[in-house]
């Protein structure tokens, strides 16, 4: 019986010794986050890795664990092979000495006369016995050591693990999962057939990172429940969450002051950061941290209602999984009686459900606001009907 594209990864990588492991140019969060990820589970299973990354990091992976770890360039050391014809010859012993600066190696026959002019010296195989491709759909977007390095690349098996609908197919093994949100989501499995069955902190909160990138924190159409559900293991194995929000997002978020309206005065204060307001809007990056404390929640939520749990096994392009959305947007209006603030979210469950955990009276109010704007939805198309 054929093995699974995910059952040769496996096979390939126990057979390894020493792997290296790149991803495409201009790296992202998935990228950089599925590479260190993936280098921590290897590194746990006794194997050898290099990380290669030619271009700069951003500023905002910094943060990432271990990023240090992850070269410029790799190591093309390889073999030096001396074939020596010793037909009828029987060699006592092969011995070497080295001065520092040149190395000597002897061979002495027990019998007969070895030849010189039988003598072939070649170069051995590089020292990788596999290279795995993550985040990469062809050849021409990896990193530009494989410009620099084809010999290496052409002489070693490659494992290519990707998710976009675009992939080559240029490995040796191909596990492209259109039906993943990210690399990094993928790993997930693969690392669990490899034997870690759990993460430790560091891998969770690298392989959350790649996968909030890639969804735009849960925000993108590409969300999936099966990414939910994943990102609610890895947040179980302890994945930081609150530090990927800041470190991702604190550029794009961040404001030095806020105004609001005090509604008894009707007039207008302007509040800076030594001042503590009484009720401030949250911003986007609390928003994001509290959708993603929602996960838990969520995937309990779409358990009951599905009766279904994901399944481990290897998702096909033909099971298709509908697309959500988990975070929550806030628009905020004046009006006569203060500020209105309008949530609007397309979640596993009633934006009410999630607020309860954040604001009980907010909940309420929005289930029946909810209810009101579902009847009047059904009253338009009545009418666009008739």
């Amino acid at each position: 019986m054929e093995l699974s594209p995910k059952q040769q990864i496996v096979e390939t990588i126990k057979k390894a010794e020493n792997i290296l492991l790149v991803s495409h140019a201009k790296p992202s969060g998935d990228s950089v986050g599925s590479l260190l990820a993936f280098s921590n589970v290897l590194k746990g299973i006794g194997k050898n890795v290099r990380v290669v990354v030619s271009d700069d990091i951003p500023e905002s992976l910094g943060f990432l664990p271990n990023i240090s770890n992850i070269e410029k360039d790799i190591d093309k050391a390889r073999d030096l092979v001396f074939k020596i014809d010793v037909e009828g010859i029987s060699v006592e012993k092969i011995s070497t000495k080295t001065d520092g600066k040149t190395l000597e190696i002897s061979i002495t026959p027990k019998r007969g006369e070895l030849n010189k002019e039988k003598t072939v010296i070649t170069e051995g195989r590089f020292k990788y016995d596999a290279i795995v491709v993550l985040d990469t759909p062809d050849i021409d977007n990896i990193d530009k050591i494989y410009n620099e390095n084809t010999d290496v690349f052409l002489e070693t098996p490659i494992i290519n693990i990707d998710h976009h609908a675009g992939n080559e197919y240029f490995g040796t093994v191909n596990l492209v999962d259109l039906t993943a949100t990210s690399t990094a989501e993928i790993l997930v499995a693969i690392s669990e057939a490899l034997g870690k069955n759990k993460s430790d902190e560091d891998t969770a909160t690298l392989l959350l990172a790649g996968i909030m990138s890639d969804t735009e924190s849960f925000r993108g159409d590409n969300t999936t429940p099966k990414s939910l559900t994943v990102s609610a293991q890895l947040l179980a194995s302890g994945a930081r969450k609150k530090e990927i929000v800041e470190n991702l997002y604190k550029k794009e978020f961040h404001t030095e002051t806020v105004e609001v309206k005090a509604v008894e005065k009707g007039d207008k204060k302007e509040i800076t950061k030594s001042e503590e307001p009484e009720k401030v809007k949250e911003s986007e990056s609390d928003i994001i941290s509290k959708a993603i404390e929602s996960l838990e929640a969520a995937e309990k939520s779409a358990d009951e209602s599905s009766g279904e749990k994901v399944a481990e096994e290897e998702v096909t392009e033909e099971k298709k999984i509908s697309k959500v959305e988990t975070s929550i947007d806030s628009k905020s209006e004046e009006t006569d009686s203060g500020i209105k603030v309008h949530y609007e979210t397309s979640s596993l469950m009633p934006i009410s459900e999630i607020l309860k955990k954040f604001s009980p009276k907010d909940a309420e109010k929005i289930e029946e606001y909810r209810k009101k704007n579902e009847l009047a939805r059904e009253k338009l198309k009545e009418e666009k009907k008739a």
